[in-house]
């Protein structure tokens, strides 16, 4: 196990973390609202496959935390999720 994913694993809210070695593209614009299970979020390009990373569970987006066209490695943090049931 890596740190990050063990400092990720005791966070309050919800880190998304790379699975994939490759180039991400950002989908969404950067706002503070609500985005429910399923929907797209970013795409990481790995050896020419686009690969999609969709929200796992409803929640408000905090933070993203790479730019558009970065290269990412395994373990590279993406997004911080405020989940629902976390009050501000």
């Amino acid at each position: 196990m890596s740190v990050r994913y063990e400092a990720a694993k005791h966070h309050p809210y919800r880190i998304f973390l790379s699975k994939l070695v490759g180039t991400v593209y950002v989908k969404i614009p950067y706002e503070r609202k609500l985005y429910k299970s399923g929907e797209l979020l970013l795409v990481i390009e790995s050896l020419k496959i686009p690969n999609e990373v969709c929200m796992e569970e409803e929640g408000y987006l905090e933070d993203i935390m790479v730019n558009d066209g970065d290269f990412v490695m395994y373990d590279t943090p993406l997004l911080l999720i405020r989940p629902i049931e976390i009050k501000k």
